[in-house]
């Protein structure tokens, strides 16, 4: 489960990617980075293969990471979005999170069919600072 920099190369939405099906699985630990949070000041210096999250984290539940993102995201960007992207479909869910995100505030804002997979995909939007 990852928080990093958007797609877009925007600098006011990170997203959090990787949630897996169920919130009450484990989350691997992460080791500290040094001086993460100030990449996205620069354009040309956010990429999704950066990790925006620096702290050190334990293993712990996938909700417990989700809400120590959401922290992280308060304390260094507290004007802010953060983004998940859910699937649903033949053989697979995300469907545990719905509520999970909802109960923090998250808004879903946006679903279609995707005609790659043929899944639902569910777009959540968390506004911080707002």
């Amino acid at each position: 489960m990852h928080l990093v920099f958007h797609g877009g190369k925007c600098c006011g939405i990170k997203t959090i990617y990787e949630m897996d099906d169920d919130p009450e699985l484990v989350t691997g630990s992460l080791d500290a980075l040094d001086g993460i949070q100030q990449q996205d000041i620069l354009y040309n210096t956010t990429s999704t293969k950066d990790r925006f999250f620096s702290d050190a984290a334990p293993c712990e539940k996938r909700h417990e990471r989700l809400d120590r993102y959401i922290n992280f995201v308060k304390k260094w960007r507290p004007k802010h979005i953060i983004e998940v992207t859910l699937a649903e479909g033949p053989g697979y869910s995300q469907k545990k999170w719905f509520p999970v995100l909802e109960e923090r505030g998250f808004k879903r804002v946006n679903s279609c069919l995707n005609s790659n997979s043929g899944n639902r995909v569910y777009v959540y939007h968390l506004n911080v600072g707002e």
